[in-house]
C-alpha cells in the first residue's frame, strides 16, 4: 500500500508538471506516444526515488532536476533556458507546498513535524493535500495562460529569471532541513515557505508578462514593416497606372497614324511603322495574373526589380481570386520572401534565378520560393544571418513565421546544391 501511495503522489507531481509545461511549451508528440513516454519517465523516477542513497535531500533534489529536465526536453519543444525555468519552478512548487502544508497542519494541531510524519494517516492526508494544492495551482496557471504559440523571448531575460527560482528552491531545502533546529520555530519557517512558494508563482506571472511584451514588440515591428511594404505597393500601383495611361495615350496616337497610312493606301509605310513602334511598346506591365490584384501587383513589382538586377524570375500560379488571407498579412509574407530571394541572388555571381509558386487548390494554399544562393547555415528551422544588420534580417524571418503561425502553418526551409527553398502549406481559411 505504501508503494502504491508513493507512486500515486509522484504521478500527481508529474501531472502538475504537464499542466505547467502545457501553459508555456508545445508538445512534441500527440496521443498515446506522449503518455507512454510520460509513464516511462514516471516509472524511472519512482525507481530512483526508492534507492536508499537517494534519501539524502541534496542528492534527491539533483536527481529530480536532471530527470525532469530531461523529461521536459523529450516531451516538449522550446528553448533550454525556458525548460530550465519551468523545471526549477515546478520543483520549487513541490517543495513549497510540501513544506508549507506540512508545517501548517503541524502548527494548527500544535504537534511537531516528526510526530505528524510518524503517523501514517496524518502523513497520507498531508501528502494528498499538498499534491492537490500543487495540481490546483498549476491548473489555474494553465487556465490563465493557455498555450498559443512559442513567442520568442530574448535569452538574457531567461538567465535573469533563472537565479530567482533556483535561490527559492535552495532556501526551501535549507528551511525544511532546519525545521528541527532549536534556534528556529516552526511558525517563521512556515511563513517563509509560504512566501517562497508565492514568489515562485510570481515568477510565472512575470514570465507571462515578458511573453506579452515580446509579442507586442514583435507585432509592432511587423506593423512597421507592413506599413513600409504597403506604401511601396501603393507607389507600384501608381507607377503601373501612370504607365498604363501613357501606353493607352500612345496606343491611340499610333492607331490614328496607322489609320491615315492605310486610308492613303500606303501599305509598306504602315508595315514599317508597325515594326518601328513594336520595339518601343513596354512589355509585361503586369508580369503575373492570378485574379488577385494585390498578388499581381506585388509579384509584378518584384519581377521588375529582379529584371533590373539581372535575376531570372519565374512564377507558377493559378486562380487566387478566392484567397482568404488578409491583405496585410499577404503583403508582409510575400514581400519578405521575395526580398530575401532577390537579396540572396544578388550575392551569386552567375545563374541568378528565382522560382516562386503560389497555388490554391481544393481549399489548400501552397507557397514555395526557390532561389540560387550561396551556402547558408540552417539552425532550428531558421537561417543564420550574414547581414551586418542582423536585427532587420531577424525581424524579416520573424514576420514570416508570425504570419504563418496565425494560419497554423509551419514553414520548411532547405538548402541543397546551391538552391535555397522555402515552402509551406495551409488551409485557405480566414483567421478567427
Amino acid at each position: 500500500m505504501e508503494y502504491i501511495l508513493g507512486f500515486l503522489l509522484m504521478g500527481m507531481e508529474d501531472l502538475a508538471a504537464i499542466l505547467l509545461c502545457d501553459a508555456f511549451l508545445k508538445r512534441r508528440y500527440r496521443g498515446a506516444r506522449f503518455y507512454l513516454t510520460l509513464i516511462g519517465f514516471l516509472l524511472f523516477s519512482y525507481l530512483l526515488a526508492n534507492i536508499p542513497f537517494n534519501h539524502l535531500p541534496s542528492l534527491r533534489l539533483a536527481f529530480n532536476v536532471v530527470i525532469h529536465l530531461t523529461e521536459i526536453c523529450c516531451l516538449y519543444y522550446g528553448k533550454i533556458p525556458m525548460k530550465m525555468i519551468l523545471c526549477v519552478l515546478w520543483i520549487g512548487l513541490i517543495w513549497g507546498f510540501d513544506g508549507a502544508v506540512c508545517m501548517g497542519i503541524a502548527h494548527l494541531h500544535s504537534i511537531s513535524i516528526p510526530a505528524l510524519l510518524a503517523d501514517p494517516l496524518s502523513c497520507t492526508i498531508t501528502g494528498l493535500v499538498s499534491k492537490l494544492s500543487l495540481l490546483t495551482s498549476t491548473a489555474i496557471v494553465k487556465q490563465l495562460h493557455p498555450y498559443s504559440r512559442n513567442i520568442p523571448v530574448r535569452w538574457p531575460y531567461f538567465f535573469l529569471l533563472l537565479p530567482f527560482p533556483i535561490a527559492s528552491v535552495a532556501s526551501m531545502v535549507i528551511l525544511w532541513e532546519s525545521r528541527n533546529a532549536a534556534v528556529l520555530s516552526q511558525r517563521p519557517i512556515t511563513i517563509c515557505l509560504f512566501l517562497l512558494t508565492a514568489a515562485c508563482i510570481a515568477v510565472l506571472i512575470l514570465l507571462d508578462r515578458l511573453e506579452v511584451q515580446a509579442q507586442e514588440h514583435e507585432e509592432l515591428a511587423i506593423l512597421q514593416r507592413q506599413t513600409e511594404i504597403q506604401l511601396e505597393s501603393i507607389q507600384s500601383l501608381r507607377d503601373s497606372y501612370a504607365a498604363q495611361r501613357a501606353t493607352v495615350h500612345d496606343f491611340n496616337r499610333h492607331l490614328s497614324m496607322l489609320h491615315e497610312l492605310l486610308y492613303a493606301k500606303k501599305i509598306q509605310e504602315a508595315e514599317a511603322y508597325v515594326s518601328q513602334i513594336s520595339c518601343t511598346v513596354p512589355t509585361r506591365i503586369m508580369a503575373v495574373k492570378t485574379g488577385h490584384p494585390l498578388v499581381d501587383t506585388l509579384f509584378s513589382r518584384k519581377y521588375i526589380i529582379a529584371d533590373e538586377k539581372g535575376i531570372d524570375m519565374d512564377f507558377t500560379v493559378n486562380d487566387l481570386t478566392d484567397l482568404a488571407m488578409e491583405n496585410g498579412h499577404l503583403v508582409v509574407l510575400l514581400s519578405n520572401l521575395m526580398d530575401n530571394a532577390i537579396e540572396a541572388c544578388e550575392r551569386v555571381e552567375s545563374g541568378r534565378e528565382v522560382r516562386a509558386s503560389f497555388l490554391l487548390q481544393d481549399n489548400e494554399v501552397f507557397l514555395s520560393v526557390r532561389n540560387t544562393s550561396l551556402p547558408v547555415q540552417i539552425t532550428d528551422g531558421g537561417i543564420v544571418s550574414s547581414k551586418s544588420d542582423g536585427l532587420e534580417h531577424g525581424y524579416g524571418l520573424q514576420n514570416i513565421r508570425y504570419i504563418l503561425s496565425l494560419y497554423d502553418a509551419i514553414p520548411v526551409i532547405e538548402y541543397t546544391d546551391g538552391w535555397f527553398q522555402f515552402a509551406c502549406e495551409f488551409r485557405n481559411m480566414p483567421i478567427s
